[in-house]
């Protein structure tokens, strides 16, 4: 482990959460089960769905699930629709794990159609807004879900996608710094510096009374 990764994680282990209920950090232990094993097993994983042996998507899943939760959510900001995206978007991998160049950052590749996805449905959803305005009125949510789309939509607001995009993959999923770097394509110093300035915006965001 080198020293930017020694970092990573102290600075995971202590950091506050000034979002808690809305988004949470994984546990020490949970990050310290990431590492280049990771990658090992997703790339594993796609050329097993690639061949079609039983229980490889499976294992994909397990691998992969939070991250692309994660940027669906990141894109979208409400849940359900962010698990509709997920559940897609491995759908999609399994109809397409054959175009999966060995090799190449599996993880990258998954993410990408996370990403085109979300953005997809988002767009979609842009489009349908006038009508859905003349239509019937929407089944009201319970309290507690409205409470944590209007928090995720009023902190996410307040930040650019890529800034979503490594809030979540290191909250939700676990990934260092190091590796959100290698999955976004991004200078190691821009994700640190863009992170720590997505956390300055997330506090100054939070709802009164949601300061942990």
């Amino acid at each position: 482990m080198d020293m930017t990764d020694a970092r990573d994680k102290r600075e995971g282990a202590r950091r506050p959460a000034p979002y808690a209920g809305v988004l949470r950090y994984p546990e020490p232990a949970a990050r310290d089960r990431q590492g280049p094993c990771r990658q090992y097993r997703v790339e594993e994983a796609l050329a097993g769905v690639a061949r079609g042996e039983p229980g490889a998507l499976e294992t994909l899943y397990g691998e992969m699930k939070g991250a692309v939760y994660g940027l669906c959510l990141a894109i979208l900001g409400d849940r359900p629709e962010a698990e509709d995206a997920t559940q897609e978007t491995f759908l999609k991998v399994w109809q397409s794990a054959a175009r999966h160049r060995p090799g190449a950052d599996g993880r990258a590749w998954v993410l990408a159609i996370a990403r085109n996805e979300a953005r997809q449905r988002l767009r979609s959803r842009r489009l349908s807004a006038p009508a859905d305005l003349n239509g019937e009125p929407a089944v009201p949510e319970p309290a507690g879900q409205v409470h944590d789309r209007l928090c995720l939509r009023q902190m996410f607001s307040a930040l650019d996608e890529t800034e979503r995009q490594i809030v979540v993959l290191y909250a939700v999923d676990g990934y260092l710094h190091k590796e959100i770097a290698a999955i976004l394509g991004k200078p190691y110093a821009t994700v640190r510096w863009k992170f720590r300035r997505a956390m300055q915006k997330l506090a100054q965001a939070l709802p009164d009374g949601e300061d942990g």
